[in-house]
């Protein structure tokens, strides 16, 4: 039984929502209570129904937030028991989110195995007890496995962990309040007796489990923390130092981004820089330094877990540039300067020469692979010009290419009423193509012989996955022989929904020259880890079980990415689209939305229109993650485990470092950008089906 993975990635420029939203007919809206505590409210949903059928609300309680289990302090879950077997009730209406073998090691820990839709419960737990018990080296009790299922409703997440019985749900399936949705189990194996653990979350933020039941609550919000404002040098070099270790020692990837040497004088450059602070070091330089080592080795998959909110930048330049491959051009003004927008521009600030200004930029960049460039090539045609701003007043000296020149003050947004740009519109429209605000995905008819699928997130409920793979089905059983499949600015999500679609065009298998490995299982970083346990108290066997040593080579490979043990893409049994594919990509196709195109570049199954994706091809590192915080500083930083290599050969239409070429390549333009074209690379792949008789 493979263990859940996910492809994950975020973007700033577009917000992209999470799975569809949740509407109920001819019912009220949950009501909700607000609670207080030192200036924020906190929302809470009421009129919950209690989870054990046929019981009242707080019978069966075993332990309560702020109690204790043993010697460990429970902060947020409420434990509830009862005979074994049980029936559990949804205690609210809802649509399942997440279903899950889980095992808890901890309060704080737990392995997740995948949940296979097509089997009961106790199916899966029982498939789940075999792996474990092979494994001579496991320490799991498999009498604690059990399910968990994830229920959102309109406001936050329930999470039930113990549950099993003769019972099927796929994610995205709705649920009513009342509704059957199990069988009390065994949920964690410091309570020897059937019980559940019940946990609420609002916006990934822990909640009362206690209020929505109409008990009295033992649940207390963490205090508000007093923003930190400086460190002491120990304190910064200490941040630093433990940041370096961590990417050293978990980040198996490093020198393909970076040369050891270029490492190391970046470390001993900034331990220097720290050396010269006379007094305490300021929170904004070890932010900086923080943001300075992201981008340094600039991975797709590694970012900052939080923003300085310290800096409320309001400040802001009056006439942006863009950099495109023939020059530079005012891509947006207030409205005092609104007759420069679109004029070619020969310098900014004193800096005329286009390469000494890319290379300025892309040191300031990151969530990008390798060598990737048309990530840093979109930054030039946006913001990333503001490296060559001064911060302290966001003044623009400007000459045109006609000679004129310009000296623009920045200005204080503030004191403008509505947006402050007049072309943000078409900034927006251009930056927001494929996104969907009320789904993660369109299924559409263009015309008799040529269908649509915008997909801005893999991140789908199995429901989701079904009606797209649905209507893949529909496009072939009505001769549609077209079919456009857009990943643009698509920010990733779960590799098994990106498989399940893709076997859709596939009719034979598709054997894959990849592996996934990681620098070791042996952690001692992991002690500055939020989401992993330290190797001292985790089950390093099950966790990474399929990791092993290989002869003659560093670090450790799973067995189970093997080609030769299943490294295959397998084509759907029911669904199979025979027509033309044709894959829209640009630099935010990311993750698994790189894969896909990756996919169909290497099967020959359809043809990439667009620009290069963000992620690279032959690589990325992703799979598992290491969310770090620094103790001082407290900052956090998402850090992936696992190279997984897709494919092995080089080649001048895979070459190594870069992202997924497009066959039909569509450069990103200033008419494009600014909306005096339309769509750009829909329109080139509209162009293409219209060549093929």
């Amino acid at each position: 039984m493979k263990k859940i993975i996910y492809l994950l990635f975020t973007i700033t420029l577009i917000t992209t929502t999470g799975s569809a939203a949740f509407s109920q007919t001819n019912k009220k809206p949950a009501a909700t209570k607000s609670v207080a505590t030192k200036g924020t409210t906190h929302v809470i949903e009421t009129g919950y129904m209690w989870p054990v059928k046929g019981k009242q609300a707080g019978e069966g309680i075993v332990c309560k937030p702020q109690g204790y289990i043993e010697k460990e302090f429970n902060f947020d879950n409420l434990f509830i028991t009862a005979p074994e077997g049980s029936t559990l009730v949804s205690p609210t209406d809802g649509i399942i989110s997440s279903i899950s073998i889980d095992y808890l090691s901890s309060l704080q820990y737990s392995t997740s195995y995948h949940y296979d839709s097509s089997k009961s419960f106790d199916e899966n737990i029982s498939a789940a007890k075999k792996e474990c018990e092979s494994d001579k080296s496991n320490k799991i009790k498999t009498k604690y496995l059990s399910v968990c299922i994830g229920i959102k409703t309109a406001k936050a997440k329930v999470y039930i962990h113990g549950l099993s019985g003769d019972y099927k749900f796929k994610t995205g399936q709705k649920i009513a309040k009342g509704e059957e949705i199990g069988k009390i189990a065994y949920c964690y194996n410091k309570i020897d007796q059937p019980a559940i653990c019940l946990t609420i979350s609002v916006n990934g933020v822990s909640s009362d489990p206690m209020t929505p039941f109409g008990l009295k609550t033992t649940f207390v919000y963490p205090k508000e923390q007093k923003p930190i404002t400086s460190l002491t040098k120990v304190q910064a070099k200490e941040d630093f130092n433990i940041l370096i270790d961590c990417i050293k020692e978990e980040y198996p990837s490093l020198y393909d981004v970076i040369t050891p040497e270029e490492f190391d004088k970046f470390i001993q450059k900034t331990n220097y820089q720290l050396d010269t602070f006379k007094k305490d070091v300021p929170y904004s330089a070890i932010s900086s330094i923080v943001n300075n080592t992201i981008r340094l080795v600039h991975d797709s998959h590694i970012w900052r877990l939080s923003n300085d909110s310290r800096k409320n930048v309001t400040l802001q330049p009056q006439i942006w540039v863009g950099i495109f491959n023939d020059g530079m051009y005012c891509t947006m003004t207030t409205k005092a300067y609104e007759k420069y927008f679109g004029k070619k521009i020969r310098s900014v600030n004193g800096y005329s020469n286009l390469d000494t200004i890319r290379s300025i930029i892309t040191r300031s960049l990151d969530l990008y692979d390798a060598k990737v460039k048309s990530v840093p090539n979109f930054s030039m045609a946006t913001t990333g010009f503001g490296q060559l701003v001064d911060p302290k007043d966001y003044k623009m000296d400007v000459t045109f290419a006609d000679g004129e020149k310009i000296s623009a003050p920045g200005i204080d947004i503030r004191k403008i009423k509505g947006s402050p740009f007049m072309q943000m519109g078409k900034w927006m429209k251009f930056m927001q193509i494929n996104y969907y605000p009320k789904a993660n995905y369109t299924l559409k008819e263009m015309n008799d012989s040529t269908a649509y699928i915008g997909l801005n997130s893999f991140e789908l409920s199995e429901t989701e996955t079904d009606e797209v793979c649905s209507f893949i089905n529909k496009c072939e059983d009505k001769k549609i022989r077209n079919l456009v499949f857009d990943v643009r600015n698509n920010g990733g999500g779960n590799a098994d929904v990106l498989m399940k679609i893709f076997g859709c065009f596939i009719s034979m298998p598709l054997k894959l020259d990849g592996y996934d490995m990681m620098n070791k299982i042996n952690f001692e970083t992991f002690k500055y880890s939020m989401n992993r346990a330290p190797d001292s108290t985790r089950n390093i066997s099950s966790e990474f079980a399929d990791f092993k040593p290989r002869p003659g080579k560093s670090g450790v490979y799973s067995t189970s990415s093997d080609t030769d043990k299943g490294g295959l893409v397998t084509p759907d049994s029911l669904i199979h689209f025979s027509g033309r594919l044709y894959v829209l990509a640009n630099e935010h196709s990311v993750s698994a939305a790189t894969l896909f195109a990756a996919l169909t570049a290497k099967s020959k199954r359809g043809v990439v229109v667009g620009r290069e994706t963000a992620s690279a091809y032959h690589y990325m590192t992703a799979m598992k993650f290491s969310q770090i915080l620094l103790p001082n500083s407290k900052i956090g930083v998402n850090l992936p485990l696992v190279k997984t290599v897709f494919d092995t050969e080089i080649s001048d239409r895979f070459p190594y470092g870069r992202g997924v070429l497009p066959d039909y390549e569509v450069p990103l333009t200033f008419d494009n950008f600014i909306g005096k074209e339309t769509d750009a690379i829909l329109d080139r792949a509209m162009q293409l089906i219209q060549t093929v008789k």
